[in-house]
């Protein structure tokens, strides 16, 4: 419901163009924080705000809140440390980071499809690194610069898979308070009180923007004919692409898409806040002071400024305290990880100190240590009384609120009218798909379209709002629609996934094989994915740091603790230098406080386990933590007796068994347990493995084996054709599988990301390249009204990596550091110390501003189709231009929820495109 909002911003006016200062002069005396309510209370003549009441919130000027945003500040440690660590994480990790410097120098041979011209190119470390070097050493950074100046870069990759904070970090509940609205400066009214709707003229090219405006009692429609001299479709474009973007919608490659998103969160759902800073926004300075002179079509005119409305709570802080919270707040997974390697950070701690005492067995000289070269890192939380104190508050913490197996999946991070929750609509009836816990994720239905207009004829429709769901839900629901189809005698099909951001790729590729069953044999194309190999990975592959290693530090350093002779001369040594026990065990304990943080968020996951019940059924978790689970419980069981009595149990026996435990650690990660990213029954490249050097954006570089579907395992998340009989059978349909559909007609509104990508270029490729094979098409509505812009898909992307639904390469890189770097201590074997040392240096730290329970999310893997060529002779998905085969100029609003009015009329215009009946 749209609330008229006149009465109340009736001084608005006069704030849009009033400074901090402004005319309060009973403030004159008073320094003007621009975070909090002194100084701009109404009675004192400051026209910088009006409260609403009815809603709790603050409307302002956007340059106040820009201001605000300023005054909060960042040590100048934790913002350095923040940026910089985020660089090294997609210098590292992100797959794309070559190719997004240059998109279109990525070599490809297709001719089928070409490279998307629409994507800039941007060097995100750079960015960030060179944004850390301007800022002047040891002072304050405003916040502003730590969050949507940030932001902006990530922006620019057009990547709905990459946010480098999530909802749980210190940016994230700053930026929640704050949002931006369009206000009509004529009424000071939200542009969504004017009750704007979208019309089509016969022949538009674009849809035309209609307000309501109510003077004197009199109520009038005005049509928008510009904005700045350009359409109001130009106008939205423009936002979208432009310098500075607003709102989550740019995290689409698609520009249609993004216009979409746009104006759906502008015009019906503001509500009355429609742009959330922390949603992806970037640097919005240049909307400041902005006035967009909008001209109706009967020849009156008004116009549009953008305002910030904030959180009344959040006004009622001063910006020093928001900067003290900022500051004393950050990222639990970064205090736990500063804990356990502290030894290693600080040069004057005891294992530091105590390394002369180690032998070096014809290893490379300590001075020559990367240790002696480095500049010291940061202090980023003070004392170290404090940093004890966060620690132990932050272990107090219940697991179970921090998201449990940790991450939010893409149709969680696109929250709203574009994921609009799905209701039993009576259209429907009782023919809705539900995933394995219940909840609605599409329906289907036989429509009738013979008395339309030109008599279309029944076809089937099949919408789904997401992918994020086990194919044991989908196939079952699939089979019912097939029996209702075949009853009918229907064989065209509507598949609508308008507004699907993703989902699972094991479901996505079994929905592919229910619409062409030929892509079940194991012998038909595929798509290929490539898993980058970051420098940590490369370095323990060629430096011998792993267990199985033919030669290297790791087994000289088990070959040491498997001599008798050599560990009882350990045992004495650390018995006999003062300190060096109580150090080790210390640093063993709070490596411990760190791991155990990692199986609480989730991310520390091996793949897939399974168990079995007094009847013999097997049942697999897909992600489980019973390895490292038991790891940590041996590791303490061989700690703690001899940490409460050193003397006494501090033998050979004693440090043999603290051995073997770390030595089962190392080997548990060869090969490293990363999560499966298209669920059991893939192939997963090992990261561990050697890995291929391919070039890729002309830039050569290490990439992991290829994943590829494989077949011959059908439990966990792929539901193989074989296993359709029964259902088949309990439906009355013929067995082997075969579909009904003579065609398909896929609908999408461009919002088609991800695993659905996958779904839909596998289809239609599979359909234009393969003879024989139905007819698959793609139809897409709204945009510009310009179809070159309307992608059916956006953002291929493959294996988000922030959590253990994704690929957290990272904290198991972690992880595999610390058991490493706990051996050699134990040993006493210096090789090894500062080998480990070095790769420390190589893994991305985890930015202290950052999440609390994910890492920055960002894709790893890269989907190539093997009919492009694959990976020899294709450009990733992400940079292709998919075409679409038919387009609606109209611009449904409300097609992408299962009950919206506009979802029926967008089937009957769609109705058109299909083949005769």
């Amino acid at each position: 419901m749209r609330a008229t909002r006149a009465t109340s911003l009736v001084a608005l006016v006069l704030a849009l163009a009033a400074s901090c200062a402004g005319p309060a002069a009973v403030l004159a005396q008073e320094p003007c924080d621009p975070c909090v309510r002194v100084c701009d209370q109404p009675d004192n003549g400051d026209a910088n705000f009006v409260y609403l009441p009815e809603i709790g919130f603050t409307i302002k000027d956007l340059r106040k809140a820009v201001a605000c945003l300023h005054a909060i500040t960042v040590p100048y440690d934790l913002a350095w440390q923040t940026a910089t660590s985020l660089a090294k994480f997609w210098n590292e990790n992100y797959v794309f980071n070559d190719m997004a410097k240059d998109p279109l120098a990525t070599p490809h041979t297709s001719g089928l499809i070409p490279i998307n011209p629409y994507t800039k190119g941007v060097d995100v470390a750079a960015e960030l690194n060179a944004m850390a070097d301007s800022w002047p050493v040891d002072q304050p950074v405003p916040f502003y610069d730590v969050s949507l100046r940030l932001n902006s870069f990530f922006n620019t990759l057009r990547d709905g898979h990459v946010l480098p904070f999530d909802s749980t970090s210190v940016v994230a509940r700053v930026l929640m308070n704050i949002n931006i609205n369009l206000i009509d400066r004529t009424d000071h009214n939200f542009l969504d009180g004017h009750s704007p709707k979208l019309t089509h003229a016969a022949g538009a090219l674009e849809p035309a923007l209609n307000l309501t405006y109510t003077v004197d009692g009199v109520t009038t429609t005005k049509v928008v004919e510009s904005i700045d001299g350009v359409s109001w479709v130009e106008w939205c474009r423009g936002q979208v692409t432009g310098l500075y973007p607003v709102g989550y919608v740019v995290a689409r490659k698609n520009i249609g898409q993004r216009i979409n998103a746009f104006m759906a969160r502008l015009i019906a759902y503001s509500s009355p806040f429609p742009f959330i800073l922390y949603y992806g926004v970037g640097d919005i300075e240049p909307l400041m002071d902005k006035v967009y002179a909008v001209r109706f079509t009967d020849g009156s005119a008004t116009t549009w400024q953008w305002v910030a409305v904030m959180n009344r709570a959040f006004m009622n802080v001063t910006s020093g305290d928001l900067s003290h919270s900022v500051s004393t707040n950050p990222s639990t997974l970064y205090q736990k990880l500063y804990l356990a390697g502290d030894a290693y950070y600080d040069r004057n701690s005891t294992v530091q100190m105590r390394r002369s005492l180690l032998p070096a067995s014809g290893g490379r000289s300590l001075a020559g240590s990367v240790k002696d070269e480095r500049p010291l890192r940061p202090d980023v939380f003070g004392a170290a009384a404090a940093v004890e104190a966060a620690a132990r508050a932050a272990e107090t913490v219940d697991p179970a609120g921090r998201g449990g197996a940790g991450g939010r999946s893409l149709a969680q991070s696109y929250t709203g009218a574009e994921m609009a929750g799905m209701s039993n609509d009576s259209a429907w009836g009782s023919n809705l798909i539900r995933d394995s816990n219940g909840n609605t994720v599409g329906a289907y239905a036989i429509v009738d379209g013979s008395n339309a207009t030109g008599g279309t004829g029944k076809y089937a429709v099949w919408k789904l709002n997401t992918f994020d769901f086990s194919a044991y839900a989908y196939v079952p629901a699939w089979v019912n629609f097939v029996k209702m189809a075949t009853d009918a005698g229907v064989t065209r099909l509507m598949y609508d996934v308008s507004g699907v951001p993703g989902g699972l790729v094991s479901t996505a590729y079994q929905a592919a094989a229910l619409l062409f069953p030929e892509l079940a044999d194991a012998d038909a194309p595929r798509n290929e994915y490539d898993m980058a190999v970051g420098s940590a990975t490369a370095y323990i592959i060629s430096n011998g740091l792993l267990p199985g290693s033919r030669a290297g530090a790791v087994p000289r350093a088990l070959a040491l603790a498997a001599n008798a002779t050599y560990i009882g001369g350990r045992v004495d040594t650390v018995r006999s230098v003062a300190g060096l026990f109580d150090a080790l065990a210390v640093k063993s304990t709070r490596t411990l406080a760190a791991m155990n943080v990692f199986l609480d968020t989730g991310l520390l996951q091996q793949s897939v386990c399974e168990s079995e019940d007094a009847d013999g059924v097997v049942t697999y978790t897909f992600t489980c933590s019973d390895v490292y689970d038991a790891l940590l419980v041996q590791i303490r069981a061989a700690l703690d007796p001899v940490v409460a009595d050193p003397v006494g149990r501090f033998d050979d026996g004693a440090l043999g068994a603290i051995i073997e435990v770390m030595r089962k650690g190392m080997f548990s990660f060869q090969p490293l347990n990363v999560q499966e990213p298209m669920g059991q029954g893939f192939d997963l490249a090992n990261p561990f493995a050697p890995p291929v050097e391919r070039t890729r954006g002309g830039v050569t570089a290490l990439y992991s084996q290829p994943f590829h579907l494989k077949e011959s395992n059908t439990d966990g998340g792929k539901f193989s054709l074989t296993r359709l009989g029964p259902l088949l059978s309990a439906a009355g349909l013929p067995t082997p599988y075969v579909s009904p559909f003579k065609s398909i007609l896929a609908i999408s509104n461009g919002a088609c990301g991800s695993a659905c990508a996958t779904w839909g270029i596998t289809s239609w490729l599979h359909s234009k390249t393969t003879p024989g094979a139905l007819p698959f098409k793609w139809l897409t509505y709204g945009g510009t009204g310009k179809r070159q812009n309307l992608q059916p898909v956006s953002f291929p992307g493959g294996f988000t990596s922030d959590s253990s639904e994704g690929m957290p390469l990272t904290p198991k890189l972690w992880a595999y550091w610390a058991f490493t770097t706990l051996l050699a201590d134990w040993i006493g074997y210096a090789d090894l110390v500062y080998a480990a040392e070095d790769l420390r240096l190589k893994i991305p730290e985890f930015p202290a501003l950052g999440n609390n329970i994910v890492l920055p999310s960002f894709p790893q893997g890269e989907l190539f189709s093997h009919v492009l060529g694959g990976a020899a002779g294709s450009a990733p998905a992400e940079y292709l231009q998919w075409p679409t085969d038919h387009y609606l100029r109209r611009w449904y609003l409300d097609a992408v929820d299962v009950s919206g009015a506009d979802v029926w009329p967008l089937y009957a215009d769609a109705a058109a495109f299909l083949p005769p009946a």
